[in-house]
């Protein structure tokens, strides 16, 4: 796998694509989940060339079957898309779900998204401001944001202006810029007193 990589990114003439797919396919026999997910995903860009959408799937439910979240979320954004895979939102979201299970940030804050909007479960907007909290204990400046949000709007939580600039605080400092303008035009609003609990994180 550490090859692959290598062949992708640091050797002269990098990229090689066929080397780095030759290696990934060599660690995902060997039964490393996450080489497997990166060969599926070389297969769907289609870098060499021809795009195997149905092989990538297939090796992706490998993946997800040993436990690597970030398959199970290309799985689930396959459904959504409708590509390769039927257009299904429930199959979509349980694959999100799944991956959230596994602690993939990034499927923590899309699940916590369609808890929102309801798209493929029944939404629940309380719950969802737990899978923005547990995205953001890893740093994703996006659940940063979608938690600031639904602080700001009052959905799913107490509405806090002062938490919700909070938030946009943080995702703006971790390089989100969309959350610097938030936090910018949320602050002209804030109270003296609101404006002291960005202090903390300033």
């Amino acid at each position: 796998a550490e090859m692959g990589l290598f062949y992708e990114q640091f050797v002269e003439n990098a990229p090689n694509w066929l080397l780095a797919m030759e290696c990934y396919r060599a660690a995902a026999k060997g039964g490393l989940a996450t080489a497997g997910t990166k060969l599926a995903k070389l297969m769907l860009a289609g870098n060499t060339g021809a795009i195997d959408g149905p092989g990538a799937v297939a090796i992706l439910r490998t993946s997800a079957g040993q436990g690597d979240g970030e398959a199970c979320f290309l799985l689930g954004e396959l459904y959504e898309k409708g590509e390769y895979l039927p257009l299904d939102p429930v199959a979509s979201t349980a694959w999100v779900r799944i991956a959230a299970g596994f602690a993939y940030s990034r499927a923590e804050n899309e699940y916590g998204l369609r808890l929102i909007t309801g798209y493929g479960v029944a939404s629940d907007p309380v719950e969802a401001v737990s899978w923005f909290q547990r995205a953001t204990e890893q740093e994703l400046p996006e659940a940063m944001l979608n938690l600031g949000a639904l602080y700001e709007e009052g959905i799913g939580v107490e509405k806090k202006r002062g938490e919700a600039a909070r938030w946009y605080a943080r995702a703006a400092k971790a390089g989100l810029r969309s959350a610097g303008e938030r936090l910018g035009k949320l602050r002209s609003q804030l109270t003296p007193e609101e404006l002291q609990e960005l202090e903390p994180i300033q």
